[in-house]
Protein backbone atom coordinates (compact mmCIF):
# COMPACT_ATOMS: atom_id res chain seq x y z
CA UNK A 1 0.00 0.00 0.00
CA UNK A 2 2.97 2.53 0.47
CA UNK A 3 4.68 1.51 -2.70
CA UNK A 4 4.08 4.96 -3.83
CA UNK A 5 5.19 6.70 -0.71
CA UNK A 6 8.44 4.81 0.39
CA UNK A 7 10.18 6.65 -2.40
CA UNK A 8 9.34 10.43 -2.09
CA UNK A 9 10.37 9.45 1.96
CA UNK A 10 13.60 7.48 1.08
CA UNK A 11 16.42 10.45 0.66
CA UNK A 12 15.02 12.50 3.60
CA UNK A 13 14.32 9.88 6.30
CA UNK A 14 15.20 5.80 7.35
CA UNK A 15 12.43 4.09 7.33
CA UNK A 16 10.76 0.55 8.57
CA UNK A 17 7.47 -0.78 7.43
CA UNK A 18 6.94 -3.76 9.62
CA UNK A 19 3.95 -5.78 8.27
CA UNK A 20 1.13 -6.66 11.27
CA UNK A 21 0.50 -10.00 11.17
CA UNK A 22 -1.85 -11.60 8.34
CA UNK A 23 -0.80 -8.29 6.30
CA UNK A 24 1.53 -7.44 3.30
CA UNK A 25 4.25 -10.05 3.29
CA UNK A 26 3.42 -11.91 6.90
CA UNK A 27 1.33 -15.11 7.49
CA UNK A 28 -1.53 -15.20 9.77
CA UNK A 29 -0.48 -16.98 13.25
CA UNK A 30 -3.30 -20.31 13.47
CA UNK A 31 -6.20 -19.25 15.29
CA UNK A 32 -6.24 -19.51 18.55
CA UNK A 33 -2.75 -19.46 18.85
CA UNK A 34 -1.83 -15.67 19.63
CA UNK A 35 -4.05 -13.46 21.67
CA UNK A 36 -4.76 -11.00 18.15
CA UNK A 37 -5.45 -7.72 20.46
CA UNK A 38 -4.39 -4.25 19.53
CA UNK A 39 -2.39 -4.09 22.68
CA UNK A 40 -1.22 -7.64 21.80
CA UNK A 41 0.24 -5.87 18.42
CA UNK A 42 1.11 -3.06 20.06
CA UNK A 43 3.73 -4.98 22.05
CA UNK A 44 5.20 -6.83 19.27
CA UNK A 45 5.86 -3.51 17.22
CA UNK A 46 7.46 -2.06 20.38
CA UNK A 47 9.23 -4.97 20.74
CA UNK A 48 10.39 -4.31 16.98
CA UNK A 49 11.47 -0.92 17.77
CA UNK A 50 13.48 -2.23 20.23
CA UNK A 51 14.92 -4.67 18.50
CA UNK A 52 16.24 -2.21 15.58
CA UNK A 53 17.21 0.45 18.38
CA UNK A 54 15.25 2.45 17.42
CA UNK A 55 15.15 5.40 20.36
CA UNK A 56 13.45 8.12 18.38
CA UNK A 57 10.90 7.55 15.28
CA UNK A 58 7.07 8.75 13.63
CA UNK A 59 4.73 6.92 12.66
CA UNK A 60 2.52 6.93 9.34
CA UNK A 61 -0.43 5.43 10.46
CA UNK A 62 -3.76 4.44 8.74
CA UNK A 63 -6.40 1.55 8.92
CA UNK A 64 -6.15 -1.38 11.07
CA UNK A 65 -2.47 -0.61 12.24
CA UNK A 66 -4.13 3.36 13.36
CA UNK A 67 -5.14 1.61 16.54
CA UNK A 68 -1.90 -0.26 17.35
CA UNK A 69 0.29 3.22 16.57
CA UNK A 70 -1.97 5.28 18.76
CA UNK A 71 -1.12 3.01 21.64
CA UNK A 72 2.27 3.12 21.10
CA UNK A 73 1.53 6.71 21.07
CA UNK A 74 -0.32 6.84 24.47
CA UNK A 75 2.43 4.96 25.91
CA UNK A 76 5.02 6.67 25.29
CA UNK A 77 4.08 9.86 23.56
Amino acid sequence: MLHDLIPLLTNRFHLATPDLYGFGQSKAPPRGAFGCTFDRLADDIAGFTEAVSLERYAFYIFDYGAPVGLRLDLRDP
